[in-house]
């Protein structure tokens, strides 16, 4: 699963990739592999919950997206 949605919530949010990454502690390479399922890369559960928590996201919304 692609995070298609994900990347367009962020999009119509006005939400850059960059801030994303730096909650997260990560690189926007990084970040970007996860959005891509880039060689299988994911959301940890933490990261998904803290993504949640800032974009006010229920889990289900996120996966849903």
């Amino acid at each position: 699963m692609v995070y298609n949605k994900l990347k367009a919530y962020f999009v119509e949010n006005g939400i850059k990739l960059k801030e994303v990454a730096e909650l997260l502690g990560i690189s926007r390479v990084t970040l970007s592999y996860k959005l891509n399922r880039y060689r299988n890369a994911d959301f940890s559960l933490k990261e998904v919950r803290m993504l949640c928590r800032r974009y006010n996201l229920s889990a289900d919304e996120f996966f849903l997206i």
